[in-house]
């Protein structure tokens, strides 16, 4: 068994982990995955999000506890609430303040002033992250890592956190961040230094995301809006991987690097109205994600490195996935992703998807002769189903891809699977542990 430590740092961070939690339904069940989100945004709405598949996904686990199987949801996920996420600074303080701005010498200042205006500089940090203020992000971070050091270990934070992992046997840690954002380039390296040294026999792994997605802003107003833009993501990428370069190295045992450039991006955007930070940010699931979290299942040669590219000779985009360029099979075989697991899961949350836009839960006539559902249960059910077809719906709508996930359910109609879950429950016990034995078991 593998305790899988997932460290999301930032927004890009979190959707990756979201993902993972996602990927851990349909695999093999050698994980204990424990999630865990660096954040300043505590109110994002996408850590949110990430919180709902959490607790989806342990509720199907919880619920089927007992029942032998190899999937689904035989990986085990351990949820500490409160690292979820942790704030590394104190929200109640401007920037000015949290980077010591006061007491610094003349010259200091000047390089403060040189790179944020004032108005900047007195804003409150509340629940922002860092976004486009690396500089003063990896300050900040620095020291939030010097604070996590001095902490006892019942504290809540990095140390508790070590703490409880230290003994496990077999530990991976995987960092997630951006290199284009704030809080991921701010963070990674600082936090990765730190558990190197606090967990020194883990294998300790970083996936960094150069741009994969464009973000535009109307707003002309407001200064940290005008900063959130995609003409300088390359631009501040490369002078991040220049800095660190051979110090990553140094730190983490295994690197992956995954994103596009700006002319391959088109002019999709994560979500529809440009949100920066706060609850209202929701961005849609992304390709590069599922990418990125497979990369926990993976058995990687000795040098750590895993060769991936789309398995098509066309270099021009859209590159079709699930269509005519490469067949669905193909690519998540070439990402170690079980793809028939994932096939079966896909086609039962498409039936949970049905039923609950039909409403077919509220018809009891209906209900009595569908032997597979215990109405206990169907809040569970429908609760993991709703988000994890969602998931996929959000990847098929970035036309970068063409990602078209049509092909994993045309050829089941989902009242076929119904009354294949009804002949085979029929005389056995309708509990949520006997449909996911059955669901193990299908051969679709």
């Amino acid at each position: 068994m593998k305790h899988s430590v997932l460290i999301g740092i930032g927004g890009c961070g979190t959707k990756c982990v979201e993902a993972a939690i996602h990927l851990a339904s349909s695999q093999l069940n050698h994980h204990t995955i424990y999630p865990v989100i660096i954040d300043q945004d505590k109110s994002n709405g996408n850590i949110e999000r990430l919180k709902n598949v959490i607790n989806s996904y342990i509720k199907m686990h919880e619920a089927a506890k007992g029942v032998p199987r190899n999937w689904p949801f035989g990986n085990t996920v351990f949820k500490y609430d409160e690292l979820l996420p942790i704030a590394p600074v104190d929200e109640n303080l401007n920037f000015a303040s949290a980077i010591g701005e006061p007491s610094m010498s003349a010259e200091e200042k000047a390089i403060v002033n040189a790179l944020y205006t004032p108005n900047q500089m007195q804003d409150y940090i509340l629940n922002q992250g860092f976004k486009k203020r690396a500089h003063m992000g990896s300050l900040l971070f620095e020291d939030f890592v010097e604070k996590e050091k001095s902490k006892d270990f019942n504290e809540i934070g990095l140390n508790y956190l070590c703490n409880q992992i230290k003994s496990l046997q077999n530990l991976e840690i995987t960092i997630f961040a951006s290199l284009f954002g704030g809080t991921g380039i701010s963070g990674f390296y600082n936090i990765g230094r730190y558990l190197k040294t606090k967990l020194p026999n883990s294998d300790l792994r970083v996936v960094l995301l150069t741009p994969y997605f464009i973000l535009k802003s109307t707003d002309t107003e407001n200064e940290d809006a005008s900063l959130v833009k995609s003409n300088s993501d390359m631009i501040a990428t490369r002078i991040a991987l220049e800095i660190y370069g051979p110090e990553i190295e140094k730190v983490f045992n295994k690197i992956f690097i995954i994103g596009s450039d700006l002319d391959h991006l088109g002019e999709e955007t994560p979500s529809d109205k440009f949100t920066p930070y706060g609850k209202e940010q929701l961005n849609k699931s992304h390709l590069f994600e599922l990418i990125a979290a497979a990369t926990i299942f993976n058995n990687l040669n000795e040098n750590g490195v895993l060769e991936f590219n789309l398995p098509t000779i066309k270099n021009d985009l859209p590159v079709q996935i699930g269509n005519s360029d490469i067949s669905l099979k193909q690519f998540f075989s070439s990402l170690n992703i079980e793809y028939n697991n994932l096939k079966i899961l896909l086609n039962f949350a498409h039936l949970l998807n049905v039923i609950d836009k039909e409403k077919l839960f509220n018809n009891e006539k209906w209900k009595i002769r569908q032997p597979w559902i215990n109405s206990s249960d169907q809040d569970t059910l429908l609760g993991w189903g709703l988000r994890y077809y969602k998931w996929f719906e959000e990847m098929k709508n970035w036309k970068v891809f063409s990602f078209d996930f049509e092909p994993m359910i045309k050829d089941i109609n989902p009242f076929k699977l119904n009354s294949l879950l009804t002949i085979h429950l029929y005389n056995n016990k309708n509990d949520l542990g006997s449909l996911l034995k059955t669901i193990e078991q299908l051969k679709l």
